[in-house]
């Protein structure tokens, strides 16, 4: 008779346990991130614009910390198919046109940081903040709802907003840098409000690229402007970069050398370096508060120009650049010694908007194109903005190829 062994099998009870500890922990860890900074854990260090219905619902619970109960037995209703004729469509969009131009000029709000104090506790300053910021989301959303129009994408890493807020409360002067070909698509006017509501700060709005405009053209935003009681100030970083020589070589590709106008005349209605700073710090010397080395934090889009502008104030490299929207992750602050300031640059956000689309976002150089998914609404507006005429005399496109390359893509191709 033979004796059968005995197979012993192996005891998995405490991997089992281990890796139940590791998922909990790793669980703990995405929700503690997404209580602090209403995005995933692996997005805390980047900017998010878009989240999807199912992470915008986990981060408002999180930050709220709401609490759930299943209901069973509850029944819904489906609602038959309904059907969108063409005149539907053209209806609603003649609906959604009427309405953007009634509140084109709403102002969007921003989120503010509540009140603080030093002694305040950690966990209790980053909920009060995680509150804040939540109730802001849900405003956009009833802002939405009760104007008929629909909010373009903008920064929803509570992070980055907690920069901003940082830049704010460190400066004495805030400059909103805009894009000077399109200065109210980058102007945020809550922004203003937020640090005008601060009594010893001062706010003022400077507008970058100006190479790009004709003389004619900056003198009707200087008007515009001093209608609506707001002082602005042209600038060019770029030709003040080239002035220092400090741009790439001709030599160079075409790649390393962003887009610009001229770089070579002087115009008397773009601020120098020289006269930039005088400016500012005239400013804070009017401030009258006593201090005598003010700070001015720069604020604005991505990809407006905030770190060429500091590098050309310096008139040497101290912050870096790049043409890639969102560059700066994190607040840098550097020491100007004549005059004696320091200049706060803070990373990129991308303010809720009403006046733009997705389509905005792209061709404005905010959005990047590594995560762009189509390409014919901004081919399209950049179409509409300039005209096909233009477009075709640029790149060397006949008629002829026009008409061959429509036949191709079909009547709806084009």
């Amino acid at each position: 008779m033979k004796r059968r062994d005995r197979i012993i099998k192996p005891v998995r009870g405490i991997g089992r346990a281990l890796d139940k500890d590791r998922q909990r922990q790793q669980q703990s860890s995405h929700m503690s991130a997404m209580r602090s900074t209403g995005v995933a854990e692996k997005q805390a260090a980047k900017s998010v614009l878009e989240q999807s219905s199912l992470d915008t619902f986990i981060a408002d619970s999180e930050m709220s910390q709401a609490t759930f109960e299943a209901t069973r037995g509850e029944r819904f209703k489906e609602e038959g198919p309904q059907l969108v004729t063409g005149n539907t469509l053209v209806e609603a969009a003649s609906l959604a046109e009427d309405r953007y131009a009634a509140v084109k000029n709403l102002k969007v709000p921003i989120p503010w940081r509540p009140p603080w104090s030093e002694g305040m506790d950690t966990e209790e300053l980053i909920s009060q903040e995680g509150a804040a910021f939540l109730e802001w989301r849900r405003e956009l959303a009833r802002f939405e709802e009760n104007e008929g129009v629909v909010m373009t994408p903008y920064e929803r890493n509570l992070d980055f907003w907690r920069q901003l807020w940082r830049c704010v409360e460190k400066s004495s002067l805030v400059v909103q840098i805009l894009d000077a070909r399109d200065p109210e698509f980058y102007r945020s006017r809550d922004l203003e409000c937020y640090v005008n509501h601060f009594k010893s700060k001062q706010f003022m709005l400077l507008l970058n690229k100006a190479d790009f405009l004709t003389p004619e053209q900056r003198k009707r935003w200087i008007v515009y402007f001093k209608n609506i009681g707001v002082d602005i100030l042209f600038f060019s970083a770029l030709r003040e970069l080239h002035r220092q020589e400090r741009l790439p070589s001709q030599a160079a590709e075409d790649s390393d050398m962003p887009g610009h106008g001229c770089l070579l005349q002087d115009d008397p209605d773009i601020s120098d370096c020289s006269q930039l700073l005088r400016e500012l710090h005239s400013r804070i010397s009017a401030i009258g508060n006593g201090v005598e080395k003010g700070t001015v934090g720069f604020v604005g889009y991505p990809n407006v120009g905030k770190s060429s502008v500091i590098n050309a104030l310096f008139g040497a490299k101290k912050v870096s650049m790049s043409r890639t929207p969102g560059k700066t992750k994190h607040l840098q602050t550097l020491e100007l010694v004549d005059p004696s300031m320091t200049l706060c640059d803070c990373p990129g956000l991308v303010f809720p908007s009403i006046v733009a689309t997705k389509a905005h976002l792209v061709i404005n150089g905010t959005s990047s194109l590594d995560l762009l998914r189509d390409a014919i609404a901004p081919a399209r507006l950049v179409v509409q903005k300039i005209g096909l005429p233009a477009i075709m005399e640029k790149y060397g496109v006949t008629e002829a190829a026009l008409r061959d390359g429509t036949e191709r893509l079909g009547e709806d191709g084009g």
